[in-house]
């Protein structure tokens, strides 16, 4: 996935360290730059066809967010717009599954694959 990194929060750098934790996990960032103002609230805006990409990216995200249209938005790429709260995103590569393992009582370990975002 393709994504646009925009800094909201009026301290320098936010959006280069949202970048980079991004590609760390796996996506591809077209650049970075600043949001017209500062905003609390981190958003993820799309063109037009980008809509699943940006609900995706919303369930890394460890805040919560609602995917917006935006015609503006630049085309190819959804947009994450970094906001005062950004927590940064939830563990583990997109689209991969978590290997569980449990302890049952009086059982021996067994392995249980689960479809979990970490």
């Amino acid at each position: 996935m393709t994504v646009r990194v925009l800094n909201a929060t009026g301290t320098p750098g936010r959006a280069a360290t949202a970048a980079k934790e991004l590609r760390a996990a796996g996506y591809t960032v077209t650049g970075t730059d600043n949001a017209p103002t500062p905003v609390k609230e981190t958003t993820v805006t799309y063109p037009s066809g980008l809509k699943e990409q940006a609900k995706a990216l919303i369930a890394r995200l460890r805040t919560p967010a609602t995917p917006r249209w935006d015609p503006q938005a630049t085309p190819g790429a959804v947009t994450l717009t970094v906001g005062s709260g950004y927590p940064g995103l939830r563990g583990g590569l997109p689209g991969t599954t978590a290997l569980r393992i449990r302890l049952r009582h009086g059982r021996p370990w067994q392995p249980s694959v689960t479809s979990t975002v970490l």
